[in-house]
């Protein structure tokens, strides 16, 4: 079911109809929210969720393959090796090459990332609660956290 409230002063009639007195109203419109952050804020965004993972992992790399992935210094045999370069030259491929088709046209998305990615409510709260606190790195890997085992 979708819905939406155009007009915040019915939610505040509705409560006071069950004798539920308001004490705050948040409002917000969040229409254009997924698809007007530029590249680079979401790219800066998941990397700073990143670099934090591999500060508190002592920098070391990532090892991955089909069925298990693991930081460390140690290069193992069949797995594939993954620095913070590497995943930040990742990130900024897959954000900076998105593109959607429409009407049988082909289209670079070059502002916002499509909607639906699994992380993509956390990345846009670190880049709100960077524009209104100066800082998202604790908030942003406590998120993170819960989003990958979540």
């Amino acid at each position: 079911m979708n819905w939406s409230v155009n007009c915040s002063g019915q939610v505040t009639n509705a409560l006071n109809k069950y004798n539920k007195k308001v004490s705050e109203l948040y409002c917000g419109d969040f229409s254009n929210l997924f698809t007007a952050l530029p590249h680079q804020d979401i790219i800066n965004n998941i990397m700073e969720m990143v670099k934090n993972t591999f500060d508190g992992n002592s920098r070391m790399n990532i090892q991955c393959n089909m069925y298990n992935s693991f930081f460390s210094r140690t290069n193992y045999n069949n797995y594939e090796e993954y620095s913070l370069t590497d995943v930040y030259l990742m990130v900024s491929f897959l954000i900076k090459n998105c593109y959607v088709q429409f009407a049988g046209n082909n289209f670079l998305q070059i502002c916002g990332i499509p909607q639906g990615g699994r992380y993509l409510l956390t990345i846009i709260m670190c880049d709100g609660r960077k524009a209104n606190y100066g800082q998202s790195s604790e908030f942003c890997y406590n998120n993170l956290d819960g989003a990958a085992y979540g």
